[in-house]
């Protein structure tokens, strides 16, 4: 999720605070869902960003898909993983 000048303010706020716990960080982004009508989440991460991958499979997460090598990175190729959740 990317936080911009049009996410309302009290949302930027709980989620900040949301972040010094993970288990209130999921709780409020899965609350959220219905009144947005949002039934799926999507985490697109870097194949080496082990310490997001982690933290995305604790909040149940699974791999959907693996594409390996789409991106190059200071001219490392990299794998991109999709992580989703029916909500």
């Amino acid at each position: 999720m990317q936080l911009n000048r049009k996410t309302p303010v009290s949302f930027r706020n709980s989620l900040r605070k949301a972040f010094i716990e993970k288990n209130r960080l999921e709780e409020l982004v899965i609350q959220e869902c219905p009144k947005l009508e949002v039934e799926t989440l999507l985490g697109f991460i870097f194949g080496h960003n082990e310490p997001s991958i982690r933290l995305f499979t604790s909040f149940g997460f699974e791999k959907w898909a693996h594409l390996p090598e789409v991106a190059e990175l200071d001219g490392i190729k990299r794998d991109l993983l999709i992580l989703g959740k029916k909500i």
